[in-house]
């Protein structure tokens, strides 16, 4: 499928390390007022296949589950208490944010949305842990030049096993806000994308294959 752009990508951070459940008001949406989303790669959807050989050659190809995920994100301008949260920092009481043996990363919920032939596709990873790279400002010379925001994603199976969803909007009964409950728990209100939804069927079940998921709606 040829996918345009990257207009919004949602973070759900969780409560808790032992508690997968999102506050719908904790749903960042990062767009082009916020954030400025500029890269969604994932990466290793697909594990890794394995050989059985015999008779002096290839006797079996097998392959099952869902491989190593991960996501690498980047945005012009993320929210510094996003990032902090995520990251699990501490304020300490001048108002610093303090990365240290107290330091507690939490899990998150994650979603990109792209386009195909002018419809949203969501991409969504239900659970995994943000980690953050290098901060690296540098010198200003005949221009400005900006240090922008990069954060890794490694996704795992959440209570059901599940590990990633993507879906394309008006396919299969696909919606914004069932695709946002799916990954989220809950439906969520994303601006200009939410009026599209002429209705907004109820998710039924979920089948899973090598742990993708696919939204049956009632």
């Amino acid at each position: 499928m040829e996918l345009e752009g990257l207009s919004h990508v949602l973070i759900g951070p969780m409560a808790s390390q032992n508690d997968d459940t999102i506050d719908p008001k904790d749903v960042v949406i990062l767009n082009s007022e916020t954030g400025g989303p500029t890269g969604f790669s994932i990466k290793n959807l697909s594990p890794a296949t394995e050989k059985e050989y015999g008779g002096d050659g290839v006797f079996s190809v097998s392959t099952s589950g869902a491989g190593d995920v991960e996501l690498t994100f980047n945005a012009l301008d993320l929210p510094q208490d996003l990032v902090a949260k995520l990251m699990g920092y501490q304020k300490d009481s001048t108002g610093m944010w303090i990365h240290g043996r107290n330091s507690l990363p939490i899990p998150a919920a994650v979603m990109g949305i792209s386009h195909h032939g002018g419809k949203a596709v969501f991409l969504g990873m239900f659970k995994g842990m943000f980690a953050r790279g290098d901060v690296n400002p540098e010198t200003n010379n005949e221009k400005n030049n900006k240090a922008h925001d990069s954060l890794t994603y490694t996704a795992t199976q959440n209570a059901k096993g599940q590990v990633y969803a993507e879906g394309s909007e008006g396919a299969d009964g696909v919606t914004v806000a069932n695709a946002t409950k799916l990954i989220f728990g809950t439906e969520i209100e994303i601006p200009g994308l939410n009026d599209n939804d002429d209705t907004a069927p109820e998710v039924e079940s979920i089948a899973t294959t090598d742990k993708t998921a696919t939204i049956n709606t009632k």
